[in-house]
């Protein structure tokens, strides 16, 4: 049985597609992280592995069948520099996927994400989970960008962001630099201390994009730090948006969002969308057209076509029946 490889992979998680070559069979499986700028290559390894051990499982194939796989891609945040590519492509000869060395592809996560969101057309996708980036393609085809420069410079209104903005507030508080509220007690919780004395480095900046649904909730709650934090990053996001339209000279009419943040928060997205509205007129927002890991499915297909002119409405279909 020949097979298809997508992934999408970030800061927070990683996720597999396998698909039959008709396109008709599809298991999606899930594991952590593999950006190779805050990820180990052991942990890619193992998380790549992970991943599509569990779409293998869903994909419900006989253990006697003969597996092969066909193409490969992999969109992969921090793969967009070289540096990003070498270290991924590393943890690839580790793996116990059976990556085929002719036709394995190693993107960005947002040049995938972007082909899931609009295809070959002109629009603008927004990506807001651990880091936050725009990117997008004008009417000519050029490639637009705006953020994504990492957590420790930029990153702005992101998951990381959130996090960070939130552990700095409670610091302020404990120590009486702002006054002490709720919302120091709700983040030593999430990050299982009572105090600040008992917050290590080492083991909290992982965890600080975690601390996002915390922040989120509480603004839900009406906690007024909380919602400060959240007006602050709709402004940042805003703000990406802005700049790659300005880029496509305002050309550009349609974009999309995803991403952590935003995926589970309807107030904070319909809030993003209204301030879009109201600063880049004309611009309108679509659903994307396909999941990334899908998206991945659809290039790996195009490095080493299946031969079936119905592959893509197939695979289409069977994802949309997994909605």
């Amino acid at each position: 049985m020949e097979l298809f490889l997508g992934f999408d992979g970030g800061g927070s998680k990683t996720v597999c597609a396998i698909c039959s070559r008709s396109g008709e069979q599809l298991g999606i499986g899930l594991s952590g992280p593999s950006n190779p700028n805050t990820t180990t290559a052991e942990l890619i390894q193992r998380h790549l592995d992970e991943a599509y051990a569990q779409a293998l499982e869903q994909l419900e194939v006989d253990s006697d069948t003969v597996l092969s796989v066909r193409a490969a891609c992999l969109g992969i945040a921090g793969c967009a520099s070289e540096t990003g590519k070498a270290i991924l492509y590393a943890s690839l000869l580790q793996t116990s996927v059976p990556f085929p060395k002719e036709y394995t592809s190693v993107l960005s996560d947002a040049e995938v994400a972007l082909q899931a969101a609009h295809g070959d057309q002109a629009g603008l996708l927004l990506i807001a989970g651990t880091g936050a980036i725009c990117v997008g393609r004008d009417t000519d085809g050029s490639w637009l960008r705006a953020g994504g420069w990492g957590r420790i410079a930029d990153d702005l209104g992101s998951g990381y962001w959130i996090g960070c903005e939130a552990l700095r507030i409670a610091l302020q508080q404990y120590d009486d630099r702002q006054p002490g509220s709720p919302f120091m007690t709700a983040i030593w919780s999430a990050l299982g201390v009572t105090d600040a004395t008992e917050l290590v480095p080492n083991q909290y900046e992982p965890r600080l994009a975690s601390l996002a649904p915390t922040v989120v909730q509480l603004s839900e709650q009406g906690d007024p730090t909380a919602r400060k934090i959240l007006t602050q990053a709709v402004e940042h996001l805003c703000a990406l948006i802005l700049a790659c339209s300005r880029q496509a000279g305002q050309a550009v009419e349609r974009y999309s969002i995803i991403g952590g943040v935003l995926e589970n928060t309807p107030n904070l997205l319909a809030h993003l969308k209204t301030k879009i509205g109201e600063q880049v007129r004309g611009l309108q927002y679509t659903e994307p057209g396909h999941a990334a890991e899908i998206a991945a499915l659809l290039l790996a297909e195009q490095l080493n076509p299946s031969g079936d002119p119905q592959f893509a409405k197939a695979l289409t279909q069977t994802e949309q029946g997994l909605r």
